[in-house]
């Protein structure tokens, strides 16, 4: 009897250690992490893209600003974003941008990924894939 007590008690205490670590990683800012996202239409880098973050989802929640919890810029030189000081979990990227190649009004692309992860600091590099038209 006494064995069996011990078995769920540590059975409790292994449960109640993973809940902690879940608990421990929701997605938010002032966090020690940063995603480097680069935005990429077809094979060409997109070069001063905005960048939209959406914390604890991995559905689309639409466009625009108002939807989103964070907004990062990538400067005109480059087409990566680094969305800086974010925590552990699950978030929603979406970016919007010109390509130069195309005529206007076809030249906007966006286009958006759910991205989940359980690094709480460094750097972790994606691309973010980004298309012409609705």
């Amino acid at each position: 009897m006494k064995s069996y007590v011990m078995f769920l008690m540590a059975i409790l205490f292994v449960t109640s250690c993973d809940s902690c670590k879940e608990d421990d990683c929701k997605a938010g800012s002032n966090g020690g992490l940063t995603v480097a996202a680069k935005m990429i239409h077809h094979t060409r880098e997109i070069k001063g893209c905005t960048v939209y973050v959406k914390f604890n989802t991995q559905d689309f929640p639409g466009e625009g600003a108002a939807n989103y919890d964070l907004t990062f810029k990538a400067n005109d030189t480059t087409s990566i974003a680094y969305l800086r000081g974010l925590n552990c979990g699950d978030y929603y990227l979406y970016a919007v941008g010109i390509d130069s190649l195309l005529a206007p009004p076809n030249n906007v692309v966006k286009g958006g990924i759910p991205f989940s992860t359980s690094q709480k600091e460094g750097t972790q590099n994606l691309n973010l894939y980004v298309t012409e038209g609705d």
